[in-house]
């Protein structure tokens, strides 16, 4: 929201988003383990839960594009969406643009 905020091109946000899979790699890898360690020997049903809480470890780009998609479908666009939706003033964007960019 803060990149979409600030002007950042579409494009962009969802290569910086898809780089938290690369820098979370090592720390998501060391949990992944653990729970593998702690559900091995327990069946089909352990490793159905895993798959689940892989999934929540890594990021992906439908989830980010199927969010932007409902913000467009509901507002028109991430701008409306934090003015009306979200209820950020205006000036308050405005503020935060001229805080973060040069």
């Amino acid at each position: 929201m803060v990149l979409s905020a600030l002007g950042v091109p579409w494009g962009t946000v969802i290569e910086d988003y898809l780089l938290s899979n690369h820098y979370r790699k090592e720390e998501n890898d060391k949990m992944l383990e653990m729970i593998r360690g702690f559900a091995s020997g327990r069946g089909d049903g352990e490793e159905i839960a895993f798959s689940r809480v892989e999934g929540l470890l890594y990021v992906k780009e439908q989830s980010l594009q199927a969010a932007h998609a409902e913000i467009i479908k509901r507002h028109g666009g991430v701008e409306a969406f934090l003015t009306n939706g979200l209820g950020c003033s205006v000036e308050s964007l405005a503020q935060l643009r001229n805080e973060l960019l040069e």
